[in-house]
């Protein structure tokens, strides 16, 4: 059954579709989502630049113009491009309503930055139309972005002594005796291929997936470990085992962590695919509060700790005294075999 319409309700009816045709109407303030809001870049190599596509969208009912900007450690790191123009930086983007925009973030990893894990914020803010108060109101999104900062240096084609930068980083935070760091690698080549470069990491504890552990090393060779200042990765590219002779690894660390444990006691332990070593390990000098340390890997690169270590105990007699039903009886015991142990500072 159809609905009747008398001929002074039509005309009603049309008066009032009219109004809402012609009748300003204020826009939604709606809603501003970034994609990904989560940004981990793995290698960022220090003088170079990443680049990130990010997604934003806007879901007012009239365009609106979205800032851009970036803030915490990588305030002054990164520029953003439209992608039609990645060469121009911009600040800040018309955004359509209900449709996709898209930004690129440039991450400029500048020549001074430290080795290891920076972080920061990607944020974007727009002032949208609100319609019940007529006024706008801000909206804003936010990405955050996690950089693990290495250093790559490229060897090119050649033969004989390579020497990288010296590559500073702090863990004063994690432990203010181990303070500011430093590492410098000295390698021989041989007939080095085009595009061979290697790339050191610095990080305070060996990734989960490296097994064994410096602990094994050491009590392979007679030591226990009781502390790791810090670790080195060292990667290389394009640089096969033939191309390559001895490393040099020079690390520096804080004075009074060495001082802690004892110049005798430092140690640079090496690990690769499952087998590791205990390198020849020289205390070059103290460099104001720092101490520096020179090991020779004969066998290539990989990783390197920085370890203070104890020689094993083995065995150990000692007399205990202990007191039964009101009498002194002496207890002697001997434990032959390997102690392992680990001593906490004070």
């Amino acid at each position: 059954m159809g609905i009747k319409f008398t001929t002074g309700a039509v005309a009603i009816l049309i008066i009032c579709l009219s109004l809402m045709l012609l009748w300003p109407t204020s826009a939604s303030a709606g809603g501003l989502g970034v994609a990904p809001a989560i940004i981990h870049i793995g290698h960022a190599a220090i003088g170079e630049s990443n680049r990130t596509t990010l997604s934003l969208k806007y879901t007012g009912q009239e365009e609106c113009v979205i800032q851009a900007s970036a803030e915490g450690q990588i305030a002054d790191w990164v520029t953003f491009h439209r992608l039609e123009d990645t060469e121009t930086p911009v600040t800040s983007v018309t955004a359509p309503p209900g449709l996709w925009t898209y930004l690129q973030a440039s991450f400029n990893v500048p020549a001074d930055a430290p080795l290891g894990t920076t972080t920061g914020t990607l944020s974007f803010m727009a002032m949208a139309p609100e319609a019940e108060s007529g006024g706008t109101v801000g909206l804003q999104a936010r990405a955050k972005v996690t950089l693990h900062v290495t250093a790559r240096h490229r060897i090119g084609t050649r033969t004989g002594q390579v020497e990288t930068s010296q590559y500073w980083f702090d863990f004063t935070e994690l432990d203010a005796s181990i303070g500011k760091c430093a590492v410098q690698i000295g390698l021989d080549v041989r007939d080095a291929p085009e595009g061979a470069a290697i790339e050191i990491a610095a990080m305070k504890t060996l990734p989960a997936k490296v097994n064994p552990g410096f602990e094994v090393v050491a009590s392979e060779t007679g030591m226990s470990i009781l502390d790791v200042a810090y670790v080195i990765q060292v990667d290389k590219s394009n640089l096969a085992t033939e191309n390559m002779g001895s490393a040099t690894i020079t690390l520096k660390v804080g004075r009074s962590w060495v001082e802690h444990y004892g110049v005798g006691n430092i140690r640079v332990l090496r690990l690769n695919e499952g087998a590791g070593q205990a390198l020849p390990t020289s205390f070059v000098g103290y460099e104001g509060d720092l101490a520096v340390f020179q090991a020779v890997s004969e066998d290539g690169l990989s990783y390197f700790g920085l370890v203070a270590i104890s020689p094993v105990a083995s065995g150990i007699n000692w007399t205990l005294v202990g007191s039964i039903l009101g009498g002194t009886v002496p207890i002697a015991a001997a434990i032959a075999g390997t102690l392992i142990y680990r001593r906490k500072r004070p």
